[in-house]
């Protein structure tokens, strides 16, 4: 990617952070969205995962151990603050 385009820079910041977390040791990664964009990146819907609140499909993990461990995931409350 050339510096200063906009282009494919939501794809940069993506892989630059699964590197970081894998870095870290972090066992895996959870988020919510569109499976269409997100799977480029190895996320898929697993069983196993649960999201309260959220269809199955859009709750996507990406694991960097094995074999994988899944748990329920819960949101900070700051995602349900209003202002």
């Amino acid at each position: 990617m050339a510096v200063g385009t906009a282009a494919g820079i939501g794809s940069e910041l993506v892989r630059a952070g699964l590197a970081q977390l894998a870095g870290i040791g972090a066992a895996g990664a959870m988020l919510v969205g569109d499976p269409a964009y997100y799977g480029r990146f190895g996320f898929v819907a697993r069983p196993g995962l649960v999201c309260d609140g959220v269809p199955d499909v859009y709750g996507q993990a990406v694991t960097f151990i094995t074999p994988p461990a899944w748990e329920r995931i819960a949101f900070h409350p700051a995602f349900f603050t209003a202002k």
